[in-house]
């Protein structure tokens, strides 16, 4: 998603389409390209902050914010709250420690995790 980053442009280029086409076609079908980015980076965020214990600046790097802060503003205008609350009401209820070694569980292969990502 963030590099290169994720364009209404690129993914008509890559779908073999202009830019405008892609549109008219989202536009068809009742939504945006943000909308359905957005869709897209809240799932993904969900899955990094569930899945590793990895520290929100670098999840926030790995979806293509430049700062913490601005991934932080996102996740909470999707959610209602910010990713540390997510994490941490997740990790209450399946009975985890947000951040400790057993909120790991089996180690998370943080490569394989961001290959999964690529675009």
């Amino acid at each position: 998603v963030s590099n290169p980053p994720c364009t209404a442009a690129r993914v008509a280029a890559l779908l073999g389409m202009h830019e405008r086409t892609l549109n008219r076609r989202l536009q068809a079908s009742g939504t945006t390209f943000l909308r359905e980015r957005d869709e897209v980076l809240y799932a993904m965020s969900r899955q990094l902050l569930d899945a590793t214990s990895m520290p929100l600046t670098e999840v926030g790097q790995v979806l293509g914010y430049s700062d913490a802060a601005a991934f932080t503003r996102a996740f909470a205008r999707w959610s209602g709250q910010t990713p540390g609350r997510w994490r941490r009401r997740r990790a209450a209820r399946s009975g985890r420690v947000a951040g400790s070694r057993a909120d790991q569980g089996a180690p998370m292969n943080r490569y394989r995790l961001q290959r999964s990502f690529a675009p």
